[in-house]
């Protein structure tokens, strides 16, 4: 008997049916690794914090050329002493602000960036709300308050 042509067939048969099997256990851990999202808001707020905080304190004293008295430097720019971007702050997805004191009397206005509407915000908790961080730092006769929140998500890796 001649039954060699029957295997042929057969072998072909398994070949599609791994091939299928693999295929939808590869396309499965795609989706699965590709669908994760990061959640990087907290992290964001506390570096953007403190860059604002660097760019006020010095150790333990107050930098020269912030205050001149009793309100803030005309030629001091937050933006550029933090080294933040303006542009990426306004569009919308941070917000800071920052309250400087000398003995307890509010030197200048606070200064703000970003979404006012975070201002409000960072006191809810959820999904679709900011992730907020402050800090107060005491330096000399002078105390820093910043408020720092970030509301940008991230992307599916």
């Amino acid at each position: 008997m001649n039954r060699g042509g029957d295997f042929y067939f057969a072998h072909i048969g398994m070949l599609f049916f791994w091939m299928g099997v693999i295929g939808v256990v590869l396309g499965f851990g795609a989706f699965v690794f590709y669908s994760q999202e990061i959640d990087v808001r907290a992290v964001e707020a506390e570096i953007m914090r403190d860059k604002l905080v660097d760019a006020f304190v010095d150790g333990d004293k107050l930098k020269a050329g912030i205050v001149c008295e009793e309100q803030y430097c005309e030629d001091f720019s937050l933006y550029e002493a933090a080294g933040i971007n303006a542009g990426v702050i306004e569009q919308g997805n941070f917000y800071f602000e920052v309250r400087l004191f000398h003995n307890d009397k509010l030197i200048g206005s606070p200064l703000l960036g970003g979404d006012s509407a975070y201002a409000v915000e960072c006191s809810l908790s959820g999904k679709n709300f900011p992730v907020c961080v402050s800090q107060t730092r005491v330096v000399s006769n002078y105390r820093l308050e910043v408020l720092a929140g970030s509301n940008q998500r991230g992307a599916s890796i």
